[in-house]
């Protein structure tokens, strides 16, 4: 062998350790599972062959799905082990038939679920299974929808904390291609929505036809909504463009959502804070201190985020008695939301405070009308 040679052998002898190291499955045989499986962390274990074309498609997936969990070594384990041959007594203590076959095992070394045969091997339905048997979460950015099959709906879709409104549809169906780009859209429009989820379920395979056949779904996409306080499904029959989407979701979740996206005019308002809103800015000065001690006395009996923004319009007011102040916030707000460089959650917040300083713009002013009028474009969302 020259030297040469024995480089290049060295280093693919380094790399392949490398790579070894690098993972965060844990290597199982015979010879360390009892030391391992059953000694106080329950675990996933993959049970494969190196011959099996699904196992070796699914080990880069599973190589990721370790990862994902990797700051939960201490709680649990993601393992796998060569069943066909090195393995085989382990495989038949657990009565493995098939490859690949995903158990979990409880800290004591029972098999208490396994994934299933026909469920699909995504990274993030299997970080569902790991979450559902450990309430273990992993490391992966959460998708705007998800994906579900028969093996996940429910514990998704009857959550009764949750408004979800479930798309079912077909991979050759064009009208659900078409539709997916703004079911897209409004997942991620709703992804700070904590009572709202979207989900998708594709078939019909066989894995899913169960679904198809449980809400007689006939025809694609057929979109069913389930509340969070009512778990019989509702037909969604309107249009499947972004906006008609959003106003489905504004009307059977209180979403307060433009067409865009965005929020409208109203989110954040509260009318009784309106209304003390307006006798302030209409009180002449010497009174509106009690304006607003009313305001802190009403809003302290309040569970609500939204009443600290209107008192603080009234205390910045106080100290100005202007509107100067309206029209240096107005404008403030104004270029953060032209920007758009907040984060969807952050230009919420941005226009709900942009929504109620328009209501201290409304009304009885002491500047023009023409000037009140722009101050209100300028505060409302117009920007």
């Amino acid at each position: 062998m020259t030297f040469q040679t024995m480089k290049l052998a060295l280093s693919v002898i380094l790399c392949t350790s490398t790579l070894v190291l690098a993972s965060n499955v844990v290597e199982l045989d015979p010879e360390n599972w009892d030391h391992l499986v059953g000694t106080g962390k329950s675990g996933l274990v993959n049970f494969y062959s190196k011959e099996c074309n699904h196992c070796q498609n699914l080990e880069p997936v599973y190589d990721q799905l370790a990862d994902t969990y990797a700051h939960a070594q201490d709680t649990l384990f993601i393992g796998r082990i060569e069943a066909a041959k090195v393995g085989r007594s382990i495989k038949k203590r657990y009565g493995v038939t098939q490859y690949p076959t995903l158990k979990w095992f409880s800290a004591n070394g029972t098999v208490e679920d396994q994934f299933h045969s026909m469920a699909k091997r995504t990274i993030h339905n299997m970080a569902h299974f790991v979450y559902k048997n450990s309430n273990v979460r992993s490391n992966l950015p959460p998708l705007d929808y998800l994906t579900l099959d028969a093996t996940t709906f429910d514990d998704v879709v009857m959550d009764p904390t949750k408004n979800v409104l479930v798309a079912f549809t077909a991979q050759w169906c064009q009208h659900c291609t078409d539709m997916k780009p703004a079911f897209e859209r409004v997942a991620n429009i709703v992804a700070n929505e904590p009572n709202i989820v979207l989900a998708n379920v594709e078939g019909p395979d066989e894995v899913n036809s169960r679904l198809m056949e449980r809400f007689k779904i006939k025809e694609y996409p057929t979109l069913l909504f389930f509340s969070k306080d009512n778990k019989e499904p509702e037909e969604y029959i309107y249009g499947l463009d972004e906006s008609q989407f959003i106003e489905f979701l504004n009307l059977k979740c209180g979403l307060q959502r433009a067409p865009t996206g965005g929020l409208n005019d109203e989110a954040g308002r509260i009318p009784q804070f309106d209304a003390l809103a307006r006798e302030f800015r209409l009180a002449p000065t010497d009174r509106r201190p009690q304006v607003y001690q009313k305001a802190v006395d009403i809003s302290d009996a309040l569970s609500l985020e939204t009443p600290k923004h209107y008192l603080q319009v009234m205390k910045d007011l106080l100290s100005d008695n202007t509107d100067d102040w309206l029209h240096a916030e107005a404008q403030r707000l104004d270029t953060i939301l032209r920007d758009g460089s907040v984060s969807h959650k952050g230009a919420d917040a941005v226009k709900v405070k942009a929504n109620i300083l328009r209501v201290f713009c409304e009304e009885g002013g002491e500047k023009s009308d023409q000037s009140n009028s722009e101050t209100v474009r300028k505060a409302s969302g117009e920007l």
